[in-house]
């Protein structure tokens, strides 16, 4: 169907079917739900204990505000964009109030995810200066440059498409692929952004791995030979081989869940410039990456708490004391006793009770 001239009679050429409507309602609430839910734990277990306020807990801690704002702003907005079709969200020139909080938040998150990296390469190839490198304040200064950018680029985009006197109808409500050069490049760019930064971030902390599995072995006989010897108490250096490969592989799986959501958007923007796709096709291919994006998300929380201890023993805290339930005193123990000022990352692996 065409638009017809009257902003009030305007007909879309795509309807969109109670199926792809009903789908997005099974799949995507459910998601939203454990993102919103999860990533609040996290925050609020960084709120009340003070040993999640380190240099490393503090990236994690502003990952999770990011996902959060996924799971509140960008994500509902998207998908009404998508779902209910109207004058607004159909305008070429207004429905960028409704999209361009994907693209922010994702900016966003991959500068956290390079930050993320960052630390644990510094932690792991200079552990000497990293204490005096790694301030919080240069921490919280590189946060606020990953907001500041990816906040001043929705800005921007958003001045854009204000100014933007277009009146067409977007591609998703006309089923019509807009081929032209500025479209093809912004597709372009954003899926080699995301390819070629991915393939970059996981090959980084595979290399990071594989460091704290080298500074494992070396010690993993002194360990053994430890072990046997329980009344013999650990040495610090020892602890810290342990500390550093657990936390390794935290980031590892922090970083590639990122990266791995995030593969498929990259991919249906090729698509969309090289293939001519069916409309349905169009949304199926679209509907299937954006879930997948959000997974990596929902999934960031329960990997602090399966491989953190900290943040595991702050969540049971944070959720028995929200719905009322009883904790296990020996949690409350463990997760309350220690220095406050003991500078510790992500997974540390060190015990948490003295």
């Amino acid at each position: 169907m065409a638009s017809t001239s009257s902003p009030e009679s305007t007909e879309y050429a795509f309807n969109n079917p109670p199926l792809h409507q009903a789908l997005v309602m099974i799949f995507f609430i459910p998601v939203i739900i454990i993102i919103v839910f999860g990533n609040t734990t996290v925050i609020a277990a960084a709120y009340k204990e003070p040993r999640l306020r380190t240099q490393s807990y503090i990236i994690f801690t502003s990952l999770a505000v990011s996902d959060l704002c996924i799971g509140l702003i960008a994500t509902p907005l998207e998908l009404y964009s998508r779902v209910v079709q109207d004058e607004i969200t159909c305008s070429v020139a207004k429905s960028g109030y409704f999209t361009v909080w994907v693209y922010v938040l994702f900016v966003v998150s991959m500068a956290h995810i390079v930050l993320i990296t960052a630390d644990r390469l510094l932690a792991l190839k200079r552990p000497l200066r990293y204490v005096t490198f790694v301030t919080t304040q240069r921490v919280c200064i590189a946060i606020a440059v990953a907001w500041v950018g990816g906040i001043s680029y929705g800005i921007f985009s958003l001045i854009e498409s204000g100014n933007n006197k277009d009146d067409s109808l977007t591609q998703f409500c006309t089923g019509v692929s807009y081929k032209t050069v500025s479209a093809r490049s912004f597709l372009l760019g954003s899926a080699g952004s995301i390819m070629i930064g991915g393939v970059i971030l996981i090959s980084l902390n595979i290399w990071i791995l594989c460091i704290a599995v080298n500074h494992l072995r070396r010690i993993q006989p002194n360990l053994v030979n430890n072990d046997l010897k329980p009344q013999h108490p650990r040495p610090a250096w020892q602890a810290k081989g342990r500390q550093q490969f657990k936390a390794a592989k935290t980031t590892v799986l922090v970083v590639g869940m990122f990266c791995i959501g995030w593969f498929p958007t990259s991919i249906w923007f090729y698509l969309r410039v090289f293939v001519d796709i069916s409309h349905v096709g169009q949304i199926i291919l679209f509907e299937l990456s954006f879930f997948i994006a959000n997974l990596s998300s929902a999934v960031n929380p329960f990997i602090y708490c399966l491989k953190d201890g900290l943040f595991r023993h702050m969540n049971i805290y944070v959720w028995g004391t929200t719905f009322n339930v009883t904790t296990d005193p020996k949690d409350v123990i463990q997760f309350r006793t220690g220095s406050a000022r003991e500078p510790v990352c992500i997974d540390e692996g060190r015990r948490l009770t003295k």
